[in-house]
This record gives structure tokens, sequence and C-alpha cells, in this order.
């Protein structure tokens, strides 16, 4: 999984509002769609979800819903979410794994939590 490209593709589209699924049986025959609706009740369709093919019509409905909840602000807020725990993993395995410094000691024995990441983070740079 490229996470830059996925990434790079969510920030591409980030700006369209496609947090909303809904039935739209505006048509002959009704669809799932995703998209928005805005505070009048105006729907803007962005995508049509139809499972008709592959599985059961009624299928639709919940895939357009996953769609509308993996829209490009909430795959973003995840990057940044598996981004901070990554960086959170490499000080953990720097504490268990180095002998500590004085700094990282210090501010670990105090219990200065706040300056934890940035004095590990520092004793990282430090490592040879």
């Amino acid at each position: 999984m490229n996470i830059e490209k996925i990434k790079a593709a969510a920030l591409a589209v980030c700006s369209w509002k496609l947090g909303t699924a809904w039935l739209d049986a505006s048509e002959d025959e009704s669809a799932a769609v995703v998209g928005h609706i805005d505070e009048d009740g105006n729907e803007y369709a962005v995508i049509t979800v139809d499972c008709d093919q592959y599985f059961q019509g009624q299928d639709s409905l919940p895939l357009a819903k996953y769609y509308a909840q993996a829209n490009p602000s909430a795959v973003l807020e995840l990057i940044e979410r598996l981004e901070a725990a990554e960086r959170d993993a490499e000080r953990y395995r720097f504490i268990k794994d180095e002998p500590w410094c004085s700094n990282v000691a210090d501010v670990i024995c105090h219990h200065q939590n706040a300056a934890w990441d940035v004095v590990i983070d520092a004793a990282m740079k430090e490592k040879p």
C-alpha cells in the first residue's frame, strides 16, 4: 500500500463534499448515490453505486454509505493518525532498545510528560 499515493489522491479531491449516501428515487429505478445534500435539501450526487449486476440491488445503499464514510477527509485523518502512531512507535522502540541519555532519563524520571516527545526526538537525532 502506497500511503503517499493515497494521500495525494485524497488531497486532490478533498474539497469535494462526498460525505452523504442516499437512495435517489428520482428516476424510474432508484439508485444508491454518494455526494452532498446542502442545507436547503438540494442533492448533489457524484457517484452512483449499482450492485445489481454483481450482487443484489439492496447491497447498493450499504456500499454507498461505506464510500461516503471513506471520503477524502476521513482518509486524510486516518493517514494523519497512522503517521502519528508510527512516530510514537519509533520513540517507543528507541526508549526500549537504546541506553537512555541523561536528558531522556531526567524528563521521564521527573514525569515531565509534555516534554517526552521533544526530548526523545532530539536524542534519536543525536544517536550515531
